[in-house]
């Protein structure tokens, strides 16, 4: 998989190197597998500046002076899980849900 961060820079201020999208579904993919996401669609999906918190998918900071998606998914009994994402990572996710569910 593609190198995350720019190892020349301070911790602080490392760079994000953009994951391609084969690389994105492919995590995506495995997460699905492996039970770590859920096979379906988020009954919602908020968006917002970033929480500073990691992208559940890809692992990448969600940086506060970026966009930061947070899918939502109801449960009967207990509080709503909540998954915190960079667009293109939900985007990954939600392309693979229809390849896992067949």
């Amino acid at each position: 998989m593609g190198r995350l961060f720019d190892e020349s820079e301070p911790a602080a201020t490392q760079q994000v190197v953009a994951l391609d999208e084969v690389s994105l579904r492919e995590r995506a993919r495995d997460a699905l597998q492996n039970g770590r996401l859920p096979r379906r669609r988020p009954d919602r999906a908020l968006g917002g500046p970033g929480s500073g918190e990691p992208c559940f998918l890809c692992g990448v900071v969600l940086r506060r002076d970026g966009v930061e998606l947070e899918a939502v998914f109801m449960q009967p009994t207990a509080d709503a899980i909540r998954y915190h994402l960079h667009p293109r990572c939900l985007a990954a996710w939600e392309l693979e849900i229809p390849a896992q569910t067949a």
